[in-house]
């Protein structure tokens, strides 16, 4: 067996091809399975970029398996605007939010899946 470090957005698509995925300060075997990491305990990864943005606001999603997603935009206020996606991502979604017919202030993005909830709060100014 060969020890290689990745990145940890790499995860998904060795997992998804079989490898055993463990930490790169340990050595996974095939009878350790604490050390191994699995699509059930993968972290997702979520960036919500840039910020402050001026009218896009960028998402960019990576799952370890095929999950269903939803991103739900809210003002500051806490109302609901906009519900950019909801749908099955196959592992990675990348998803622009154009907000031009918004005004400049703080809104959150809610994304949900299954396992987990990300909040992320974005200043929209320029």
């Amino acid at each position: 067996m060969h020890q290689i470090c990745i990145a940890a957005s790499a995860v998904p698509a060795h997992i998804a091809h079989g490898c055993y995925v463990g930490y790169c300060n340990e050595t996974p075997t095939k009878t350790d399975e604490t050390n191994i990491l699995s699509a059930e305990n993968f972290v997702s990864s979520v960036s919500v970029f840039p910020n402050p943005f001026s009218s896009v606001l960028n998402f960019n999603m990576l799952f370890a398996s095929e999950t269903q997603v939803t991103v739900i935009i809210y003002d500051i206020k806490g109302s609901q605007i906009a519900i950019p996606f909801e749908g099955i991502v196959p592992g990675e979604l990348n998803l622009e939010w154009n907000s031009s017919e918004f005004a400049n202030g703080i809104y959150i993005a809610k994304i949900i899946t299954p396992n987990e909830v990300f909040i992320e709060k974005s200043v929209k100014y320029f």
